[in-house]
Parts: structure tokens; C-alpha cells; sequence
């Protein structure tokens, strides 16, 4: 059966079902933001208000709500219409420290104030203001005319020159990102998404600024036309410009330490802090900056956060890990699940006569400490591929899963050796997949995938398939053989390649025999299978499967085992720091496997 087609307009309906940008911007017009009854201030209360330092130049557009304490407003400077609660009870503050709510030196003008804590605070327009919120020690919280709080905001990924934009909403996803920046130009799909964002974005405009329910903003320059929802915390900023700031209890986002996020969508569990510079950018949940990092016209997906370096014009998938200084510009990388390692330089989209080349780097691709990469470079067919440290990678595309790509002395083109990774380096592909599951910080773990996934096997096959085909040279370059992409390679290297390959497919699928519980999965399993050992039955095949995951308890363990090596000969105190290989717990964790494994098949050979 064909896949459905994928349908942008559709998919952003689905999204934005239940957009708490929608039920605020709805209620706001039905209510004007009010979620209590209010009245008019008795004498009483308006000669008490103005007795402890209160000051409104017409008093009848102040309403409160009944049960009203005027012992907790003083010192507030009130103009236009503004509706206050009641005011009862205390909030909690950073440091577990409590305050009572109301108002304490503070210039408010048309707003609607909840039962909240407001001290300090040099000037609130136009914003609603829910129960058990904190504004302490803000310069300004301000809306001006309508604002749609990033929605419809256009961020540039890919070629700075244009062609990939992608219109922001506050619940867009990877997925749906990813296919606007691969289906450039005009398309009926494209002109329905497009005519299903302008309907959105005139829904979500508001009229005023939105502070949730036990949000938090203190000790911050300037708050305008932001959108913070629910238990958000910015502590610290310097400036929160035209955002919206998706929170909940359970996930709470951070602006905090001296950020800047400017025509930003912050997706719940963001952090964004220490000195962090954001500017036209989708975070989406538990993804972040920190550490100086500056991100421009990006997109980054869960549990991706930048420390130090540079984005620009980028669309980055989820559990990136980016934590020293380097640079990432025209990039698309939706599968994510990689590592740019210190000095990285990824930048060279600019030929001299126009900014407008572009990466595309695979899923799981490492690129090593200060490794230069020229573009236009795509490496989307290559996944868990590594650039090593230094290297310097010309324009090309690589087709060569597992492959590494290292710099030769007096050669031009780097010298790739394809299944390298599964071959010499099966600690980093097990550590890997071990440390992605544990970091998947979503509340719906959605980055949860499989690491030999169909899709990555389907790569592998038509590599093997390439290298099988490959005969009667020493050395092959992207002539002789168009996977190679950049790059040169040795025969003795297009043999490992193949042997590589074809142990990661079998593994792969006699897994997946065995555990039968991936549909997708199965399915390529029986038919790789098929073709590959005709002339076995299921028991027969599953018999394969504890000596295979024999040999990848050996690969783990004798790659980490050089890394002990090494180690020894360098420092006297080696083996008092880092435990011996059989005890390290990636190790540990193959060979459970590899036991489980036999075990299970034992089992379903005496049944």
C-alpha cells in the first residue's frame, strides 16, 4: 500500500488543536483576558488606595474584583482601563523565597492584573496577567498595537539567498519544518499550507501581552509583544522581543543570565540563558542555547541545545550536540542525533560571488575538532559518518554510511573508508545509542527511534550495493565511483566496506526477526532475509543471531579497549581513572544483550 500523502495544511491544523496562543487571543476578544467579575471602587477605596501612594487621573476606569484588599496596592501609578483581583495569599520566588500578592511600585496602564505579585516595575501596557504570576524589578512589560507573538515570522534555513523559508507557528514540529525547506517553490500543497497560516495568524493576534499562570519575569530590561505562558521563568534577560513562550508545570522554559530572543518561539522545556542571542528562531521542546552561543534565522529540534557557537540560516533535528565554539551556516539536518565538535568550521556557503550553498549532513555525522567542510556538501545519504579531527573535506556528496573521511598528506581529496564506524569504532555507535534514549528530555519521548531504523538499513543496502558492483581498481575516486562523492578509497577499504555492510543488514534484520515487534521493520527484515539466505528457515536464521552480537560485544570492546591502550602509555594513573573495558557500562550493556539474546533463542529452539 502507497503512504499517504503528506498534507502541510493538514498537519498544521492537527498541531495547533488546542493552541493556548488560540484560547488566550479568543478569550482576550470575548472577555477582554477576564476570568473574574469586577466592579467599581467604592470612595472608600479609592481615598485608601490614594492614601498609600496610589495615583489614576480618573478612578471609575479601575475596577476590582469583590473582596478586594486595598492594603496590597501602594505606590502604583494606574491610567486607562485596568481590572485588578482581589489579591490573597503569598507566591514563591526563586530561592524558595514568598512574597504576599499585589502591587508595589509599579506604572500599570490597561491591563488586567490577577491574583499576582507585582513589585518594581517601570511601566505594564496592555497586558493580561494571570492568578500566581511574578513581575519583580522589570524595566518595561509592554504590548504595542496587534502582535501575533512570532506567528507568521519567515526564517531563512539553508541558502541565505532565499528558498527555503519556513513560516513560524508556535506548535511547528520537525517534521512538518523539514518539508517546507524541502519543497521549495510554488505547489497546491504549499499554496493550502500558506492560506491555512494567514487564517491562523489573524486567530492567534492579539491585542495585548499574556502573562500565564505562575510565570515568573524579574530582574529584566525589556518584555514587548511576548506571549509567556504558564510557570515560564525570565529571570535576567535583556531583552524578550515579539515571542511567544509555550511552558507548563511539568516543563517549565527559561529566558535567564543576560539572553536576548527576539521573533522567537520557545517550545516547552526551552532554556535559553547565559548570554545566549537568539533572533528568528523555532526552539522546539527541550532545546536550548547557552554559554554566548548566537543563533540566527534556525530552527532546532528537542534536546538540541547550542554552548558557544554559531547558527545561522540552519534547520538542526533533535539530540544535536554543539557544545564548544563553532560554526553551523546553511545547514539542513532534520535527522539530527550528531555532534559538532570544537573549531568546527561550517560555513563556507559564500563562493565570493553569492551566499548560496548549503550543507545537508546525515544522521548521527560527527564532525571532528576544527575540520573545514566546503560546500555545497551532502552527506544525507552518508548517517553515523565522522569527519575526522582537522580534516578538510571539498564540495560533494557522499552515498557511504559508517564511513570515515580523514585528510591525506599531498592529496586533495580525503580518503574515505566506508563501514569504518561498524568495523573500529562500534563503542561510539553503542555508546550512542544508549545516550540518546537517556537524553530525550520530551514529555512524550518523541525522539525515541530505533538506531538501526529502516529507512538508515535501506542506505546501507544501496551502498553495499554500489561497493559490490565496484570491481578491477586499486584506488577509486568519485569518477570511478560516483558514492564516493569528495572523496578517494582503496580497494582493501571497499572490501571492509562490503564485509561492514553486510554484518550491520544481517544483524539488523535478525534482530528484528527475533523481537517482531516493529511492523515496518519486519517487513524489510523477511525480504532482505529472503534474498540473502533462501535456503534457511526462521530457526535456522535466528541460530546466526547470538554469534553476531558475540562479534559486536567484541567490536565494542576492543575499540574502547584501544582507547585503554593508548591511555596507559600517556599517563601512570590510566587504569586508577577509567575503569578496564569489561566494566564500562556501554560494554556491559552489549553484552547483556548478546545474553538476553541467546537466551531468547535458545528458548525458541526447544519450543
Amino acid at each position: 500500500m502507497a503512504p499517504k500523502p503528506y498534507l502541510p495544511s493538514a498537519a498544521l491544523r492537527r498541531l495547533v488543536r488546542g493552541s493556548p496562543l488560540l484560547a488566550s487571543a479568543m478569550a482576550l476578544r470575548e472577555s477582554g483576558g477576564l476570568w473574574f467579575r469586577t466592579r467599581a471602587l467604592s470612595a472608600w477605596e479609592t481615598l485608601q488606595l490614594e492614601r498609600q501612594g496610589c495615583v489614576c487621573q480618573d478612578w471609575t476606569r479601575v475596577r476590582v474584583q469583590d473582596g478586594f484588599e486595598c492594603g496590597a496596592v501602594r505606590e502604583t501609578t494606574f491610567e486607562g482601563d485596568v481590572s485588578l483581583a482581589k489579591f490573597s495569599g503569598t507566591v514563591m520566588l526563586p530561592g524558595h523565597v514568598s512574597l504576599s500578592t499585589g502591587i508595589r511600585r509599579a506604572h500599570i496602564r490597561d491591563a488586567v492584573i490577577g491574583n499576582c505579585c507585582i513589585h518594581d516595575i517601570g511601566l505594564i501596557a496592555r497586558q493580561v496577567i494571570q492568578d500566581t504570576a511574578v513581575v519583580f524589578r522589570v524595566g518595561s512589560l509592554v504590548a504595542s498595537g496587534t502582535s501575533t507573538f512570532a506567528t507568521g515570522v519567515t526564517v531563512q534555513v539553508g541558502l541565505e539567498t532565499g528558498g527555503r523559508e519556513i513560516p513560524l507557528f508556535a506548535e511547528l514540529d520537525i517534521e512538518l519544518a523539514t518539508w517546507l525547506a524541502t519543497h521549495p517553490g510554488e505547489s497546491p500543497e504549499r499554496k493550502a499550507f500558506d492560506e491555512a497560516l494567514q487564517q491562523h495568524v489573524e486567530m492567534v493576534r492579539h491585542a495585548a501581552g499574556f502573562v500565564g499562570e505562575g510565570a515568573l519575569i524579574c530582574n529584566t530590561a525589556t518584555v514587548r509583544n511576548a506571549w509567556i505562558g504558564p510557570h515560564a521563568r525570565v529571570d535576567g534577560a535583556q531583552l524578550v522581543r515579539n515571542v511567544a513562550v509555550l511552558s507548563s508545570i511539568d516543563a517549565p522554559t527559561q529566558i535567564r543570565d543576560g539572553a536576548v530572543v527576539e521573533h522567537a518561539v520557545l517550545q516547552p522545556g526551552v532554556q535559553v540563558r547565559t548570554m545566549a542571542v537568539v533572533r528568528k528562531a523555532l526552539f522546539c521542546e527541550a532545546s536550548g542555547a547557552s554559554r554566548h552561543a548566537k543563533i540566527l534565522n534556525a530552527i532546532l529540534g528537542s534536546n538540541t541545545e547550542i554552548q558557544e557557537g554559531e547558527v545561522t540560516s540552519s534547520l538542526i533535528g533533535p539530540l544535536v550536540g554543539f557544545h564548544h565554539q563553532s560554526l553551523l551556516i546553511a545547514c539542513l539536518w532534520p535527522e539530527g542525533r550528531g555532534n559538532v565538535g570544537h573549531g568546527a568550521a561550517l560555513g563556507s556557503n559564500h563562493t565570493g560571488r553569492r551566499a548560496d550553498q548549503e550543507i545537508w549532513p546525515g544522521e548521527g555525522q560527527f564532525f571532528g575538532l576544527c575540520c573545514q567542510v566546503k560546500f555545497p556538501a551532502n552527506f544525507s545519504e552518508s548517517p553515523w559518518s565522522l569527519v575526522a579531527t582537522s580534516a578538510v573535506v571539498p564540495p560533494g556528496r557522499l552515498r557511504l554510511p559508517f564511513s570515515l573521511i580523514r585528510s591525506q598528506a599531498a592529496q586533495d581529496q580525503p580518503m574515505i573508508q566506508p563501514g569504518w564506524m561498524w568495523l573500529h569504532n562500534a563503542y561510539s555507535l553503542e555508546r550512542s545509542e544508549l545516550k540518546l534514549a537517556s537524553r530525550d528530555q520530551t514529555r512524550s519521548k518523541s525522539c525515541q527511534r530505533p538506531f538501526l531504523h529502516p529507512a538508515l538499513l535501506t542506505l546501507v543496502e544501496e551502498a553495499r550495493k554500489s561497493l559490490r558492483e565496484a570491481t578491477g581498481l586499486e584506488v577509486w575516486d568519485r569518477k570511478s565511483l560516483p558514492a564516493l562523492g569528495m572523496g578517494r578509497m582503496t580497494e582493501a577499504d571497499r572490501k571492509e566496506g562490503i564485509s561492514a555492510y553486510t554484518e550491520c543488514l544481517t544483524l539488523a534484520a535478525l534482530r528484528s526477526l527475533l523481537s517482531g515487534n516493529d511492523p515496518e521493520l519486519l517487513a524489510w527484515s523477511n525480504q532482505f532475509l529472503s534474498g540473502e539466505f533462501p535456503e534457511l528457515d526462521k530457526p535456522g536464521l535466528l541460530r546466526r543471531l547470538p554469534g553476531l552480537e558475540r562479534l559486536w560485544v567484541r567490536r565494542v570492546r576492543l575499540s574502547r579497549e584501544r582507547d585503554d591502550l593508548r591511555g596507559q602509555d600517556v599517563f601512570d594513573d590510566y587504569s586508577k581513572v577509567h575503569p578496564p573495558a569489561k566494566d564500562d557500562d556501554v560494554v556491559k550493556a552489549a553484552v547483556n544483550r548478546a545474553r538476553e539474546t541467546a537466551r531468547l533463542v535458545r528458548e525458541q529452539d526447544r519450543a
